[in-house]
């Protein structure tokens, strides 16, 4: 039961191998999430993104892992956002009624709250 939030992304990265998805979008990956919710906000605090749906929401019971489903493109309003800073806030909680703590920030402490940079 963790989650991991990457730190950066590049949605008009032209790479062709690899997992190019996971270059090109902020996409936090996870496992028996029971309930998430991610938002993504720009230097002034503006909600530009955020999701709730998770692989269970859309794909087959069998077949399900309890995993973020969306992940955020680099636009708002079909705009192509500028390269930048991001806040990310998340709310998750397990499927044994944990709650996620949050990521390490290397001191030791957890938080809910990160940045994400869009590189362009």
């Amino acid at each position: 039961d963790n989650l991991y939030v990457p730190n950066a992304f590049s949605p008009t990265n032209l790479a062709t191998s690899g997992n190019i998805m996971e270059i090109r979008m902020f996409k936090p990956k996870g496992l028996n999430l029971k309930d998430y919710h991610v938002m993504v906000f720009d230097k002034w605090g503006h909600l530009i993104w955020e999701s709730t749906k998770l692989d269970c929401d859309v794909l087959p019971s069998g077949s399900c892992k309890g995993s973020p489903y969306e992940g955020w493109d680099g636009t708002y309003n079909g705009e192509l956002m500028p390269q930048d800073v991001y806040m990310w806030k998340i709310n998750a909680t397990f499927k044994n009624g944990k709650v996620w703590e949050g990521t390490d920030m290397g001191k030791g402490s957890k938080t809910t709250m990160g940045t994400v940079t869009l590189i362009r």
